[in-house]
C-alpha cells in the first residue's frame, strides 16, 4: 500500500485499499454471475457438463452402452460386452464374432455406462430430427430420463414390417454414420479362432485349386495369367454355433441374436440387411467382384480396374454404374433401408433404391463372396455387420402400426428386443418431453472391436 500526493496538495490518496463492504459486494456479484451462467447453461445450452449423466440400461446399445461387463473371447480374441441388466444364468457367454460358447463368465468390476451430454440449445430453434438420439422425460410419468432415437415425426404413420421401420408406407434411408451407429458385428475377420495352431476363417475358397490364400488380417490372390477368364471365388460361410474348441461349425442364416442380451428368451429373426466392409489393394487391370446374395436374389458388384468403373447387376440387368477412385481404398457394400449401396473411403459412390418386391428378403448362410479375374489382389480387415432388426414381439407383443398426432413423436431404442419405447408406452411422446439431443462423451467406452 502506497500514498501518493494529490497534485493540488490538499489530500493523500491511499492506493490498494478497498473497504471490506466493497470486497463482499464484488464476491457476491461474481458468485451470482457464475451461478446464473451455470443455471443458464444447464437449462438452455447443455446438461451433464458438471454433474455426469450416464446411460444405465441396454436400450440404446450398440451406439450407447449402459452398465456392462467387458469380455474377451478366449478363442478369437474379439472383445464384446454383456449388459449388467442381462448377466448370464450359466457360467459361460457366447462370442458374437466366432460363436464360441466356451467363454467363462466371472462377474468382475462392472463398467459404468457411457456418459452423455444433453445438448439443449439446438432445439431452441428447431424440432428433433429423424434418427437423432435424444433425451426425453419418461412419458408415463416415471422420474427418470430416457435416451432414445427419433423415428417418426408429428402427423406420420409408422409401421414395423419384417424388422424395418416404414414411414407413410416407405422406408427412410439413414446416413452412413447412422447405419454404423446402429449396426451389430456379425463377423470381424481380424479375429479368428485357432484350431491346432492354425487360424480359422469363415471365408473359404470355393475351389480346392483356388489361388486365394489366407494372410494375417486378410486374403491374397495371385494373377492367374494362364487362366485370364477364370473367376476365382472366396466365399463367406456364416456359422450359427460352435460347441467347444473342436466342435464342427454349423452353417445357418444370419439371425438377430445379440450377445449383449445373454439371457433374453425370444424368437430370433432372419436378417437380410447386411454390409461387408474391408480394405482393397490390387495390381493389374482385371476385375474384382463382390457377390451379395439374399433370399430374394443375387446382386453383383463388378470393379473394372481398366476403366475404373463399378457396375451393379441383378441377374443380367444393369442397375447402375459409377466411376471409383484409384486404390488402395476402403469399401463398404450392402443393403439397408430399401437400398443397395457402395461407399469408398466413407464417400457414397453408388446407391440403388429397390423397386417394390425387390428388397432383400429371407436369408442365406453365404451372403457374400469375393471374386477375382486376371487380378492380383489383397483384401484385408473384412467385416460383416447387420442392421438392427426392429421387433414387434419383444419385450412383449405389440401392434405394428401407429398414427402420430400433430405434436407426437415415435421413438425407438437401438437394442430393439429389450428396449422399452414408443411401442410400449401408454402415453405419446410430445415436444415438451424432449429435453435435448444426446451426445456421447468422447471419453466413454467403445463397443467391442467395431
Amino acid at each position: 500500500m502506497t500514498a501518493n500526493s494529490d497534485p493540488s496538495g490538499d489530500a493523500l490518496q491511499i492506493s490498494g485499499y478497498r473497504a471490506p463492504w466493497r470486497l463482499g459486494r464484488n464476491t457476491f456479484i461474481t458468485a451470482t454471475i457464475a451461478a446464473t451462467l451455470v443455471w443458464f447453461t444447464r437449462q438452455f445450452v447443455i446438461e451433464g457438463w458438471l454433474v455426469p449423466v450416464r446411460v444405465s440400461g441396454a436400450s440404446m446399445a450398440p451406439s450407447l452402452l449402459g452398465e456392462h461387463y467387458q469380455i474377451e473371447c478366449v478363442e478369437c480374441g474379439f472383445e464384446f460386452v454383456v449388459a449388467n441388466s442381462e448377466p448370464p444364468r450359466t457360467g459361460f457367454v457366447r462370442c458374437p464374432n466366432c460363436s464360441s460358447e466356451g467363454n467363462a463368465f466371472a462377474p468382475s468390476t462392472v463398467r459404468r455406462g457411457d456418459r452423455v451430454w444433453i445438448e439443449k440449445w439446438p432445439l431452441l430453434f428447431r424440432s428433433p430430427r429423424r434418427w437423432e438420439a435424444v433425451v426425453v422425460d419418461d412419458p408415463d410419468g416415471a422420474e427418470r430420463f430416457v435416451v432414445i432415437r427419433v423415428v417418426g415425426l408429428p402427423g406420420e404413420t409408422v409401421q414395423i414390417i419384417d424388422g424395418d421401420v416404414r414411414v407413410n408406407g416407405h422406408t427412410v434411408p439413414r446416413s452412413l454414420g447412422r447405419q454404423r451407429q446402429m449396426a451389430w458385428v456379425v463377423n470381424d475377420d481380424r479375429y479368428r479362432r485357432t484350431l491346432a495352431g492354425h487360424a480359422v476363417s469363415r471365408w473359404r475358397p470355393a475351389r480346392p485349386d483356388s489361388r486365394w490364400h489366407i494372410v494375417p488380417h486378410g486374403f491374397e490372390i495371385a494373377n492367374p495369367k494362364d487362366q485370364p477368364d477364370r473367376v476365382d471365388w472366396l466365399v463367406y460361410q456364416h456359422v450359427a454355433a460352435v460347441t467347444g474348441s473342436l466342435g464342427k461349425p454349423v452353417e445357418n442364416v444370419v439371425l438377430d441374436d445379440i450377445a449383449l442380451n445373454q439371457t433374453a428368451r425370444r424368437t430370433l429373426h432372419t436378417v437380410s440387411d447386411l454390409a461387408l466392409s474391408g480394405h482393397c489393394q490390387t495390381s493389374g487391370v482385371g476385375q474384382l467382384m463382390v457377390r451379395h446374395e439374399t433370399g430374394n436374389g443375387v446382386r453383383l458388384w463388378t470393379f473394372d480396374f481398366s476403366s475404373h468403373e463399378v457396375t451393379l447387376r441383378s441377374q443380367a440387368e444393369v442397375l447402375g454404374s459409377a466411376a471409383f477412385p484409384r486404390q488402395p481404398f476402403r469399401f463398404r457394400i450392402g443393403s439397408c433401408d430399401g437400398e443397395a449401396g457402395l461407399w469408398i473411403d466413407d464417400q457414397v459412390v453408388l446407391v440403388h433404391p429397390f423397386a417394390p418386391g425387390e428388397a432383400p428378403g429371407g436369408g442365406t448362410s453365404r451372403p457374400f463372396a469375393l471374386g477375382s479375374r486376371a487380378l492380383q489382389a489383397t483384401m484385408g480387415e473384412l467385416c460383416i455387420e447387420r442392421d438392427t432388426y426392429v421387433t414387434v414381439d419383444s419385450p412383449r407383443p405389440v401392434e405394428g402400426s401407429w398414427q402420430l398426432g400433430d405434436d407426437e413423436f415415435f421413438l425407438l431404442g437401438d437394442n430393439s428386443p429389450v428396449s422399452h419405447d414408443s411401442r410400449h408406452w401408454s402415453n405419446p411422446v410430445r415436444r415438451r418431453h424432449v429435453r435435448g439431443i444426446a451426445r456421447r462423451r468422447a471419453s466413454s467406452s467403445v463397443f467391442g472391436n467395431r
